[in-house]
């Protein structure tokens, strides 16, 4: 119960630990295919998100405003700024890249499934939920590019250019999104037999970039600057920034007067960070950004940050189940 529980986490250290201690497979590949498959992942994984986006649950769950401004407002605006206070404080401990990868992760959507199921788990208005985190990931579509280019420019000193990230970012992320979306209304069996034979697609995707991104570091050593004291306090600051915002958004939910069903909703919406969509996103940014190197270590803070939201979240459910 407790693998089956958590053996998306299991997977995701043992994709890392592959990345880092066999990474050949993964570099060979990728000199052999070139960034295509890592193109055709991401153009999978945005699909399978197409097709499987409850379009006809959204129109349920619309209402109130003032709850879906409020998740929104937390992920693209206050969590950025919450991540840049606590980065600036422990900034001497982990170095640039790690400071890059917390404000990325910063910049990302909320979760879908992890929200809407733990929602659902704590008794609380799963419509509601699907709403917030749907409109999220397809704001993120737009807003990354133009955040993450920001601090990217910041970070390596140069001008980056935006047209072409938005170029790719279109073709592989928005075109399989509409392509998947009309597919659902023109052939709605179909789309709910595909999205529900291949739930594993999207976990696997994700495990396939997230062990290339460290294999292709580890041949050209990029991970052969980070400590082991830059790895610890990476781990304590996507801690405390997990508990801050936590905390934040629990305080700061009761000015918005709603039922007690929605505030599961707003609580998990609001301070989670989606690595199925956030991780390519990335990826394709950093793809299209014209950098010449990409460290993994860009993708430590919101794989950490990932993993402890999911157990942050499985502590809480009871916690929720009482203000039934």
């Amino acid at each position: 119960m407790h693998v089956k529980k958590y053996g998306f986490l299991y997977a995701l250290f043992l994709s890392v630990l592959a990345g880092l201690k066999s990474p050949d497979f993964g570099v060979n590949l990728s000199h052999q295919f070139g960034l295509s498959l890592t193109h055709l992942a991401i153009w999978l994984i945005f699909l399978r998100q197409g097709l499987a986006l409850p379009s006809e649950d959204l129109l349920r769950g619309r209402h109130p405003i003032r709850l879906h401004a409020f998740v929104l407002s937390w992920n693209f605006l206050i969590f950025p700024l919450v991540t840049a206070a606590l980065v600036l404080s422990a900034g001497l401990w982990i170095g640039p890249d790690l400071q890059l990868g917390f404000y990325l992760l910063s910049i990302l959507p909320t979760t879908i499934a992890s929200a809407i199921a733990l929602t659902a788990a704590s008794g609380g208005n799963t419509a509601k939920a699907i709403f917030s985190t749907v409109y999220s990931n397809l704001f993120a579509v737009f807003w990354v590019p133009i955040a993450g280019l920001f601090f990217l420019g910041i970070s390596s000193g140069s001008q980056i250019s935006l047209l072409p990230v938005i170029s790719q970012l279109g073709l592989l992320i928005a075109l399989p999104l509409l392509i998947g979306q009309l597919t659902q209304h023109i052939l709605p069996k179909f789309a709910v037999t595909v999205s529900s034979r291949t739930t594993w697609l999207c976990p696997g995707l994700i495990l396939w970039l997230v062990y290339n991104a460290f294999a292709k570091s580890t041949q050209s050593g990029g991970f052969d600057q980070l400590t082991p004291t830059q790895l610890i306090t990476t781990v304590l600051c996507s801690a405390l920034l997990l508990l801050l915002v936590s905390g934040m958004v629990w305080w700061s939910q009761r000015w918005l007067q709603i039922e007690n069903d929605c505030r599961p909703a707003a609580f998990f919406c609001a301070s989670q960070k989606s690595l199925a969509t956030g991780l390519p996103l990335l990826a394709t940014l950093l793809a299209g950004s014209g950098l010449a190197e990409i460290p993994a270590i860009l993708y430590v803070p919101i794989l950490v940050y990932h993993s402890l939201q999911l157990l942050l979240g499985s502590v809480l459910l009871r916690f929720f189940e009482k203000l039934d």
